[in-house]
C-alpha cells in the first residue's frame, strides 16, 4: 500500500523542485489532480501540492516586474557603450582584478570615485564582464540619470535580489517565499526589501548547508554610477544598505562602487561602519591617464585611418603636436577624447576637416562636435541647488577660467588669484561664499583649504562656458568677467597698498583685464575715481623688496589706455597728469646732476623688458658706465629717485612721454633737444669702445666673447637708443663731428639700425647746412621743475 509522505515547506519544495527538474524526464513521474507523484520500487516517494508550485512560480514573476533590466551590465543599454580601450587602464584593471580574485577582503568595499567624464562607467564595465566571465559576479546595477528606472533607487534592492537567485539558485525559493509571505515587500524601504530578500535566502541557505559554504558560487557586485540615482539621500542609503548586507552575511561578499565624489558620498564614506569597510581608489594621476588616453588617441584615429583612406593627407595624420594638444586638453578625462573620436571618425564626414573643426582652424557651422560633453556639462549645472543663484556661481566660475596673462612674468601669477581667500576678497564676498557656490560642482572641480588654489578637473569647461552657442543659459561673457576683474581691481588698489597678491596679479595682468574688459559704466566709474596719491607707493621700491613691488600706477595707466572705452587716451592722459605731479619731484632728482639726467634720458628712448631680471639690472649698470653716474648719485635715485633697476616697464614708458611731451600740452616735462644731442655724444663715444672690455669692467657681470655680443640683449639695446637721440637732436658740429670720424665700435655696426641712423643725422645735415648750431649753444640745468618747466 502507497504511504502518503508529510508535505514539505513552500521554501524546501520549491527548491527540491529546481534540483530534481531535470530528473523528470528519466523517472516515473505522474501528473493527476493537481499532484505529483513520484513511483519508485513500488512506493511513492513525494506528494507535491501543484498549488505550491505555482505559489514558486508567480513570486518570481511578480520580482521580475521590479527588475531595471537595462541597469545590468550585460544589458543591451550598458554592454553598447565603450568598455576601457585595449591596452589602456592596465594598472587600475590589475589591482581591481587582483582585490575581487581575493578569497577573503580586508576591505570589503572599494570606491573607485573620480571627476565627470573621467572613464569610471568604461572601468566598471570592463570590471564587470570580467568578474561575470570568471563567474564571481552576483549581480549589477548601473545607474544613468537619463532613465527613468536606472535613475532610481526604487528598483535597486530587487534588481540585485533577482541576479541574486540566478547567480547563486539555491537562493531563488527563499527569495520567492519572501514575497509571497508577504507581496507588500517590494513596496517597503531599501532595508527591509534587503532583509528579506538577500540577507535571509543567503542565511538560511548557508543553514541548509553548512559544510559546503559559498566557495563555488560568485561573491561580488558591481554598482556604477551612484551620483546618478536622483535623490542624494537615497544614495547614501544605498551605501548604509550594503554596508549592512555585507556586516550581517556569514559569506565573504564584496561590493565595488563608482561615482563621482560629491560631497555627502564622500562625507558618507568617512564615517561609521562605512569608512572601516572601505577602500578607496581615486582616479587620479597616479594611474598616468595621459599616457591612457594617448594610447586610446593613437589606436582609434589608426581605425579612422583605416575607415577614410581617400579623405586623408599622405603625410602622417593627425600629427604629433594635435595629439599632444588633445590630450592636454583631455586632462585626464576620457569624455573629451572619447567625444573627439565620436565627432571625427563619423563614416560620413571626411575626418581630417572634422578634427580641424575640433582644433579651432574651421568653423563649426551648425555642427555640434562636442555634444555628449556639453550634454555631461549642461546636467551638472541644472542640478545646482535652486537656492543657489546662478549668476553668482558663473561669476566666481568666471573669473576662475577666464584666461590669463602665461607669458613672462605672469605665467605663475594666476595661482594666486584661483584660491576662495583671494576670490572672496577681491570680488567683494563673503567669507565662505567660495565654496557654498560651487558645492555642487564638485564632480568638475575641487576645493582645499581657502589659502589654496581650485583645481579643474576639464581644461575643455572653460571652452564651454565662454561659447554660448554651446552652453546657452549657462554663458559667461568674457568681456563682462574681465571688466568685473578690472573694476575691482582698480578699486582695491586704492585700499590695499599691502596687499601684494593684488599687485602681483594686476602687475602680470592688467593690461589684459582692460583690454578685453567689456566698456561698462561700473569700470568708467572706477577709471574715473582714480586717486593716484592713495595708488601710488614709493616706499618699496628698494633691491630687497624685489621688482614685484613697485608702485602699480604706471601699470594702471597703460591698462587704462589700451581699455576698450572710445575715449580711452582722454582717460588715460587726464589720469597721466595726476600722476605726473606724484612724480614731478621724484624726477627733479636727475636733473639735479648732469650725469643722472642724460641717464634718465637714454633710459626713456628705448623699451627694456620688464623687471625682475639680471638682464634689466645689467641694462642700468651699463648706463651707468656710459655716463659716469658716480656711487653716491645712483644710491641716490634709489632712495628719492625711481629706483631705476627696479623699475617697470610701465614706468619708463610714462616716463618717455612725460618726456617726449610738446610745450603745447600741460602733462609732461619738455627736453631740449640739445639735451639729447649731449646724450647721443656720450653714447657716442661709449659705442667706440671694444664691448667685450666694456662689459668686462661691470661687476658681477660675465665676459662674453665678440663673436657672442651681436646676440647681446644688453649690446642690442644700446643699438636702439642711439637711433632714438640722434633723431631728436639738432644738427650740431661736435655731433657731426663724431659721427663722421667712424664712431661706434664694428660689433655695433652688425645693427642696420644703427647705420641707418648715422647715415639720416648726415643726410639731414646736407639738406639744412644753414641750420647746423654751433657748439657753445648749451643748456643748463633748471635747480627745480615747477608746472611747465623747460629742461
Amino acid at each position: 500500500m502507497l504511504k502518503k509522505r508529510s508535505a514539505l515547506g513552500p521554501a524546501q519544495l520549491c527548491s527540491w523542485l529546481l534540483i530534481s527538474l531535470s530528473m523528470y524526464r528519466n523517472s516515473n513521474v505522474l501528473v493527476a489532480g493537481g499532484a505529483v507523484n513520484h513511483f519508485a520500487a513500488g512506493a511513492t516517494a513525494n506528494y507535491v501540492s501543484g498549488d505550491s508550485v505555482e505559489r514558486c512560480e508567480h513570486g518570481f514573476r511578480r520580482l521580475e516586474e521590479h527588475v531595471i533590466a537595462g541597469a545590468l551590465h550585460n544589458s543591451g543599454e550598458v554592454s553598447d557603450q565603450p568598455k576601457c580601450h585595449p591596452g589602456t587602464r592596465v594598472a587600475i584593471l590589475r589591482h581591481l582584478q587582483a582585490w575581487a580574485a581575493a578569497l577573503t577582503y580586508m576591505y570589503p568595499i572599494v570606491w573607485l570615485h573620480g571627476p565627470a567624464g573621467s572613464g569610471k562607467s568604461s572601468i566598471l564595465r570592463t570590471v564587470a564582464q570580467i568578474l561575470f566571465d570568471w563567474h564571481l559576479l552576483i549581480a549589477s546595477f548601473f545607474f544613468f540619470r537619463s532613465s527613468s528606472g536606472r535613475s532610481s533607487s526604487e528598483n535597486f534592492i530587487t534588481t540585485i535580489a533577482y541576479q541574486l537567485a540566478i547567480s547563486i539558485p539555491p537562493t531563488r525559493p527563499y527569495i520567492e517565499e519572501a514575497i509571497e509571505s508577504n507581496p507588500l515587500i517590494l513596496s517597503l524601504s531599501l532595508w527591509e526589501q534587503a532583509q528579506a530578500l538577500i540577507i535571509s535566502p543567503i542565511l538560511a541557505v548557508h543553514r541548509d548547508n553548512p559544510a559546503d559554504g559559498f566557495h563555488q558560487f560568485p561573491r561580488l557586485i558591481v554598482v556604477d554610477g551612484l551620483d546618478e540615482c536622483r535623490d542624494p539621500d537615497k544614495q547614501c542609503e544605498i551605501l548604509r544598505v550594503l554596508c549592512r548586507i555585507l556586516k550581517e552575511v556569514p559569506i565573504p561578499l564584496a561590493v565595488l562602487i563608482a561615482s563621482r565624489p560629491e560631497h555627502h558620498i564622500r562625507d558618507a564614506f568617512l564615517s561609521g561602519e562605512l569608512n572601516k569597510s572601505t577602500s578607496q581608489l581615486s582616479l587620479d594621476d597616479s594611474y598616468n591617464a595621459d599616457a591612457d588616453i594617448r594610447q586610446y588617441l593613437d589606436g582609434k584615429f589608426s581605425e579612422i585611418r583605416q575607415r577614410h583612406r581617400a579623405y586623408l593627407p599622405t603625410s602622417p595624420w593627425p600629427s604629433p603636436k594635435v595629439i599632444d594638444a588633445l590630450v592636454a586638453k583631455a586632462s585626464g578625462q576620457f569624455i573629451y577624447v572619447s567625444t573627439v573620436v565620436k565627432f571625427v571618425g563619423s563614416p560620413r564626414h571626411n575626418p581630417a576637416k572634422r578634427l580641424d573643426i575640433i582644433l579651432g582652424s574651421i568653423d563649426a557651422g551648425r555642427l555640434k562636435p562636442f555634444e555628449q560633453l556639453d550634454m555631461l556639462y549642461s546636467t551638472i549645472f541644472l542640478n545646482i541647488d535652486d537656492d543657489i543663484d546662478q549668476s553668482d556661481v558663473l561669476r566666481v566660475l568666471g573669473a576662475l577660467l577666464v584666461p590669463y596673462d602665461t607669458s613672462g612674468r605672469g605665467s605663475e601669477i594666476p595661482r594666486v588669484a584661483c584660491t576662495p581667500e583671494f576670490l572672496e576678497r577681491l570680488l567683494n564676498l563673503d567669507a565662505g561664499d567660495t565654496r557654498r557656490l560651487l558645492f555642487d560642482l564638485e564632480s568638475l572641480l575641487t576645493l582645499g583649504n581657502d589659502d589654496e588654489p581650485i583645481r579643474f578637473f576639464h581644461a575643455s569647461l572653460g571652452d564651454y562656458l565662454f561659447d554660448g552657442s554651446r552652453s546657452g543659459q549657462f554663458w559667461i561673457d568674457a568681456g563682462k568677467v574681465y571688466a568685473d576683474l578690472a573694476q575691482h581691481s582698480t578699486i582695491h588698489l586704492h585700499n590695499s597698498k599691502n596687499w601684494i597678491e593684488l599687485k602681483q596679479l594686476f602687475h602680470g595682468n592688467g593690461l589684459l583685464f582692460f583690454s578685453k574688459a567689456a566698456p561698462t559704466p561700473e569700470l568708467r566709474t572706477a577709471i574715473e575715481s582714480c586717486d593716484f596719491s592713495k595708488i601710488s607707493d614709493f616706499s618699496v621700491w628698494a633691491p630687497a623688496s624685489g621688482s614685484l613691488t613697485t608702485d602699480i600706477s604706471p601699470t594702471l595707466l597703460q591698462a587704462i589706455r589700451n581699455s576698450a572705452f572710445a575715449d580711452a587716451s582722454v582717460l588715460y592722459l587726464n589720469n597721466l597728469a595726476l600722476y605726473s605731479q606724484i612724480l614731478r619731484p621724484r624726477i627733479q632728482v636727475y636733473f639735479q646732476d648732469i650725469c643722472l639726467a642724460r641717464l634718465l634720458i637714454a633710459a626713456a628712448s628705448t623699451e627694456v623688458p620688464d623687471i625682475d631680471s639680471k638682464g634689466t639690472r645689467d641694462h642700468y649698470q651699463y648706463l651707468r658706465l656710459i655716463f659716469k653716474v658716480s656711487d653716491e648719485m645712483w644710491n641716490v635715485q634709489k632712495r628719492k629717485g625711481l629706483c631705476l633697476e627696479y623699475s617697470s616697464l610701465a614706468l619708463i614708458q610714462a616716463i618717455k612721454e612725460l618726456l617726449d611731451d610738446d610745450l603745447n600740452s600741460n602733462v609732461g616735462y619738455f627736453i631740449d633737444e640739445n639735451q639729447y644731442a649731449d646724450t647721443a655724444l656720450c653714447l657716442l663715444e661709449f659705442l667706440s669702445q671694444d664691448p667685450g672690455f666694456v662689459l668686462g669692467g661691470i661687476s658681477g657681470m660675465e665676459v662674453t666673447p665678440q663673436s657672442n655680443l651681436v646676440g647681446s640683449d644688453t649690446v642690442e639695446r644700446m643699438t636702439k637708443i642711439l637711433p632714438v637721440l640722434l633723431s631728436k637732436s639738432p644738427i650740431r658740429n661736435d655731433v657731426l663731428a663724431r659721427v663722421k670720424a667712424n664712431p661706434v665700435h664694428s660689433i655695433y655696426l652688425e645693427f642696420s639700425s644703427v647705420n641707418e641712423a648715422l647715415e639720416a643725422y648726415i643726410s639731414v645735415r646736407n639738406n639744412l647746412a644753414f641750420l647746423i648750431v654751433p657748439m657753445e649753444h648749451q643748456y643748463h640745468l633748471p635747480t627745480a621743475i615747477s608746472g611747465r618747466t623747460l629742461l
